[in-house]
């Protein structure tokens, strides 16, 4: 008998193993996400501002610190939290364990 829950639970890993992730979703566009919700409202805010300067001095030492990131078209990551509210989409990529904000229009959630 504990040979055949044995074989159960290797063969249940398996089938989890090959099966498509959950919460997988795909970057629609080049995004910037950030860790902090507030940091990825600025830079979209400083974005739509046109500021080139004040966009580069606050983006620059928060991508240089891991807090902000960029996200390719087409890639793949995992959907933690979406908050409908605010417009942002926590998105973590493959292997990282922190998750962060993009705009919602920039992840299609399959």
């Amino acid at each position: 008998m504990r040979e055949i829950m044995h074989r159960l639970l290797l063969a249940t890993l398996a089938t989890l193993a090959l099966a498509a992730p959950a919460g997988a979703a795909t970057i629609k566009d080049d995004v910037i996400g950030c860790k902090d919700k507030d940091d990825m409202s600025k830079v979209y805010r400083l974005m739509r501002q046109g500021d080139k300067d004040a966009f580069i001095a606050f983006l620059t030492p928060r991508v240089v610190t891991g807090e902000c990131t960029t996200f390719d078209k087409g890639q793949t990551v995992f959907l933690d939290d979406v908050a409908m509210f605010s417009g942002a989409a926590c998105v973590r990529p493959k292997g990282n364990p922190d998750c962060f904000y993009v705009i919602i229009e920039g992840v299609d959630g399959n």
